[in-house]
C-alpha cells in the first residue's frame, strides 16, 4: 500500500544521498590530491632536484645475473656523469663575464659567416 510507498522513496532518497555523499568525498580527494601533484610539478620545475633523483634510481633489485648489473652500473655512472658536466657547464654559462660573452658571440658570427662562403 501506500506505507510500501513511503519506504521505498525513503530508501531511494538514503541511496541517492548516499551516492551523492561518496561522489563529494571522490571528488574532494581527487581535487586535493590533484593540488598537491600539480604543486609538486611546480616545485620541480623551480627547483630541480637532479642529483636526488637520479641517485634514487641507484638500485635496481630486479637484476639477476653480473653482466646486468655490471651494464647497470656503468650506465648509472654515464648518467651521474652528464648530470654533473650539464651542471658544471650552467654553472659556467651563469658565470660568463660580458668580455666572455661578447667574443663568444663573435665567434659564432665568424663560424656563420665561413659555413656562408
Amino acid at each position: 500500500g501506500e506505507r510500501d510507498d513511503w519506504m521505498a522513496l525513503r530508501y531511494m532518497l538514503a541511496m541517492l544521498g548516499s551516492a551523492a555523499m561518496l561522489l563529494y568525498l571522490a571528488m574532494a580527494r581527487w581535487a586535493y590530491w590533484d593540488a598537491r601533484f600539480q604543486v609538486e610539478g611546480l616545485e620541480e620545475d623551480l627547483h630541480p632536484r637532479r642529483w636526488s633523483g637520479l641517485v634514487l634510481q641507484a638500485w635496481d633489485f630486479r637484476l639477476a645475473l653480473a653482466e646486468e648489473r655490471q651494464n647497470w652500473c656503468q650506465a648509472f655512472a654515464t648518467r651521474l656523469r652528464a648530470a654533473y658536466r650539464q651542471e658544471e657547464q650552467e654553472r659556467r654559462h651563469c658565470q660568463r663575464t660580458r668580455l666572455e660573452r661578447f667574443i663568444l658571440y663573435l665567434r659564432r658570427a665568424c663560424g656563420m659567416l665561413l659555413n656562408l662562403a
